[in-house]
């Protein structure tokens, strides 16, 4: 019997089909592909238009609804030849799926076939109203797996020694900071960092103690306490990472309800859809 991989051999990336489709979560996932050696599964998502049923001008409206679809379809295409083209050249073994249809559906089916992967890998959202934010919530909460948030103005992640992870004590964010040293196994720095004045931290467990057990394995911990200032918690955290030199920020996701996060916002919702460096979560 041939021993265990212990690395990514299978990296799932959801992709909301636009007119302008980001690209970032692509280019990504292909550059890390080819450094782990891993296959790239890539799921593109295309909402279909249904026109609401009226019964005045119904053959207009259908074909409207005929010619947005049949447009979403050819840029669907389109967009899996040049992944399967960038894909190529990078050595890279890529399967592409496009998926049509109502787009809660098409991220639940998403989301499920990415159990199948080790990695998740998606765009920023930007906000309720964009649908690219039903693949993340569906990645996070449904895959079983991390997510990594790409950054759209920085060069892929592929080798990390330096992260920082934001650290609340909770269950999530002990899992984010093992999944991200399982996916990357180049880290060899870790700064445990914690906001004054988001939350009460008596209650959890100290940085200091998870760093204890981060340095038995070798690695070399850091913990800092990052003054909130004028800045919201996800923005002091954000602009913490950017300047220190970490490749990679790492967190677990909602610390507080889905609910209350989409309504009134949080370190999560903001950070997600703004995070100048690549953002590994998990759930």
């Amino acid at each position: 019997m041939s021993e265990p991989i212990h690395r990514l051999t299978d990296i799932a990336c959801l992709v909301r089909v636009a007119e302008t489709t980001p690209m970032a979560a692509i280019r990504q996932t292909i550059a890390l592909a080819a450094a782990a050696r891993a296959i790239a599964h890539v799921t593109l998502g295309v909402q279909t238009f249904t026109p609401p049923y009226t019964p005045f001008w119904t053959g207009i409206a259908d074909t409207i609804a005929a010619d947005v679809n049949q447009k979403a379809a050819a840029i669907a295409e389109d967009l899996a030849e040049e992944i399967r083209k960038q894909a190529a050249g990078a050595g890279v073994e890529a399967d592409v799926d496009i998926v049509r249809g109502a787009f809660a559906g098409v991220a639940e089916h998403a989301a499920r076939a990415a159990r199948a992967a080790d990695l998740v890998v998606v765009d920023q959202p930007h906000g309720a109203l964009d649908t690219s934010e039903v693949l993340f919530e569906e990645a996070l909460f449904r895959s079983g797996r991390p997510v990594l948030v790409a950054a759209p103005d920085v060069a892929p992640v592929t080798a990390p020694t330096r992260i920082v992870v934001a650290w609340d004590g909770s269950c999530h964010a002990a899992r984010a900071t093992a999944d991200a040293l399982f996916a990357f196994p180049s880290i060899r720095e870790v700064d445990l960092v914690t906001v004054s004045g988001e939350k009460s931290l008596a209650n959890i467990l100290p940085p200091a103690a998870f760093g204890a057990h981060l340095g038995r394995k070798g690695l070399a911990v850091t913990v800092s306490d990052v003054a909130r200032r004028d800045l919201s918690v996800a923005a002091a955290l954000d602009h913490y990472a950017r300047n220190s030199g970490a490749h990679l920020l790492v967190m677990g996701g909602f610390g507080h309800t889905r609910l209350m996060e989409f309504l009134l916002g949080g370190v999560t919702v903001e950070l997600t859809g703004s995070a100048r460096l690549p953002l590994l979560m998990s759930y």
